[in-house]
């Protein structure tokens, strides 16, 4: 049996009547060669690759009186018909409306007695395209562990030939009898699970410490999206090139994640400045970092620890904005990897649920940033769902109380893909910071060419 993790079950713990914790994918396929990504066909994909697919055969299991963390195992009654669904558009149907289907769909619950996913395929669009919209809880899977779970329903080449697919190993759900148990046995062995990560935190101390010297924990400056928010969503999704990204990079010698900063931060510069709402102090994002050991490349679940950083939006210069980010992300990473990730395990692990439970309310209290910008890289070469080829993959994330906008990115197949996901009442106009994604973009690469 599989226990869900400290920071798995925080997941489900964040959920509230606004906000649903679910990570969603909008995949756009061509489908005008290929019956591929059909839903009839995804049905028969699912079905044969369920091996490969642990996090979608299995379903949580709660402890007696929820003395400790969840547990995961295999659902005997999965019904794909019930967690992969055909929605056609009517026509004349475009991006704008697809969109607001999208963020229509990823404002609806999962249904927790079931597997924590569901597949959206949507038709009707134009030039025989198909989309897939898939969500999954963010306790099964983060967002490297969610590309995993997609990769393994894709192909490599459009004939989509695979390796044979073994036999599931399959896991009975655990007996009330012995979940209980083993909670008063996590109770029991606690002290000295405790003094073990203590010694195994000291090594690391000297270099927390100088971390910590350099964090700022003082409260972001408020906006129009930090706020409590409702439970209408809107969403945006546009692409940039990669290769236009990586002139900017070399000739400021950077990184591409600091070139996706900047552009987002001028973008929200841009578009608080055009509302009269731009702040005085700079904007302050948190950035998810995968600490994924090799070893752990293969594991689902979350793997991931967190940096902030300063967007310096008080900044008028493109350039100068770019350095600024840069030097600040690198005092960012020294923080985020001060303690090893095993150790940052053991310390999640000590955590009590109800303490973690009480612990995720206070989120929306209290805003050390004021924006999510998660980046995952992705494949490099084309995908195929049986002979369809992927055009786009617009990865979502979950907003919550104070944090109304959510910037994800992806890079695929020479492209960087921007999923926005926003409350609809605090950031209406949403798709205006797509459009300037591409102005602050722009404005970047002219002065790094200059």
């Amino acid at each position: 049996m599989q226990q869900l993790t400290t920071i798995d079950a925080a997941n489900l713990y964040m959920e509230t009547p606004t906000s649903y914790w679910h990570v969603a994918t909008l995949v756009v396929f061509d489908g005008s060669g290929s019956d591929g990504a059909t839903a009839a066909r995804m049905k028969e994909r699912y079905r044969e690759r369920l091996p490969l697919l642990s996090p979608m055969r299995r379903k949580l299991v709660e402890v007696p009186f929820h003395l400790d963390y969840p547990y995961w195992a295999d659902d005997p009654d999965l019904d794909l018909d019930e967690h992969i669904r055909r929605v056609t558009l009517r026509p004349p149907a475009d991006d704008e409306q697809l969109a607001e289907l999208v963020a229509e769909l990823t404002a609806r619950p999962l249904d927790r007695s079931r597997p924590l996913w569901r597949l959206y395929v949507i038709d009707g669009l134009p030039d025989h395209r198909i989309a897939h919209l898939t969500l999954i809880h963010h306790a099964t899977a983060d967002g490297v562990a969610f590309v995993r779970i997609q990769m393994n329903l894709l192909d490599h080449d459009a004939d989509g030939g695979t390796d044979p697919i073994p036999e599931p190993d399959t896991e009975a759900a655990p007996s009330p009898a012995r979940m209980l148990g083993h909670a008063i046995t996590n109770l029991a062995t606690q002290p000295f699970r405790q003094g073990r990560v203590a010694v195994k935190l000291l090594p690391s101390l000297p270099r927390l410490a100088g971390a910590l010297q350099h964090a700022s924990l003082r409260e972001a400056p408020p906006t129009p999206f930090n706020q409590k928010i409702g439970p209408d969503r809107a969403v945006a999704f546009t692409s940039i090139p990669l290769d236009d990204m990586r002139v900017v990079k070399d000739t400021a010698r950077v990184t591409i994640n600091d070139v996706v900063l900047a552009t987002s931060a001028g973008a929200l510069r841009a578009y608080l400045r055009r509302i009269g709402s731009l702040p005085d102090e700079p904007l302050r994002a948190m950035i998810p970092v995968s600490v994924r050991t090799d070893d752990e490349a293969a594991v689902y679940g979350n793997h991931v620890s967190a940096t902030i950083t300063s967007l310096h939006t008080d900044v008028d210069d493109p350039i100068e904005r770019l350095r600024l980010i840069a030097d600040s992300m690198v005092v960012a990473k020294h923080a985020a990897t001060a303690v090893p990730s095993d150790v940052l395990d053991d310390l999640e692990a000590l955590v009590p649920p109800a303490i973690v439970e009480s612990a995720t309310r206070l989120v929306g209290h209290v805003r050390p940033f004021n924006v999510v910008v998660s980046n995952v890289p992705g494949p490099r070469s084309l995908l195929f769902a049986s002979g369809a080829e992927m055009l786009h993959y617009y990865p979502f994330a979950p907003i919550v109380d104070g944090l109304g906008l959510n910037i994800s990115l992806f890079s695929y197949a020479g492209q960087i893909e921007f999923g926005l996901n926003a409350c609809r009442r605090l950031v209406p106009d949403v798709r205006d910071i797509c459009t300037m994604l591409h102005d602050s973009f722009d404005e970047l690469s002219n002065a790094a060419c200059a």
